[in-house]
């Protein structure tokens, strides 16, 4: 299928790909969300931790069908599969950006519990529609345009 076209080094061993994902969401978040990011770094919990699965499912798991649907409509419209990771790095930076208020207030066993296993954490993302998923979306392709994939612009 074209989604999963050009994910082989997501599933190969060591799986590159989805590692690298989580480097660029880590720098995503650094600049686009710096206090969440801190507190995230502060209260011991790493993006590693709860990205893996974001990025290995794409969101499948944590997200209503209808919302799911809308991102695979916006990752099937990018041209390569190079793009199709980028936007999803920037989706979840903006999920993570708009949960962030909620975020700032939990400890580290609360925070890794809700970002880990959002079924029985205090985030319910079913509360996510697919107007939250437009305006995430929206979001991702700012701050998308705004760095231009560049790691060097991340950093400034």
């Amino acid at each position: 299928s074209r989604l999963l076209s050009g994910m082989q080094d997501h599933y190969t061993p060591s799986q590159p790909g989805i590692l690298r994902m989580i480097r660029q969401l880590e720098d995503v978040l650094a600049a686009v969300d710096p206090s969440l990011s801190d507190h995230l770094r502060k209260s011991g919990v790493e993006v590693l931790h709860f990205a893996f699965r974001w990025m290995n499912c794409l969101l499948v798991r944590e997200l209503p069908l209808n919302c799911v649907l809308r991102l695979f409509d916006s990752y099937l419209s990018e041209e390569d599969a190079a793009g199709r990771d980028e936007l999803h790095v920037y989706v979840c930076a903006a999920l993570l950006s708009r949960l962030s208020p909620r975020l700032l207030t939990l400890d580290h066993d609360v925070l890794l519990e809700s970002l880990t296993n959002s079924a029985h954490g205090r985030l319910d993302l079913e509360e996510i529609s697919a107007s939250d998923v437009d305006i995430m979306l929206g979001q991702a392709h700012v701050w998308r345009t705004a760095f231009g994939g560049s790691q060097a612009r991340i950093e400034c």
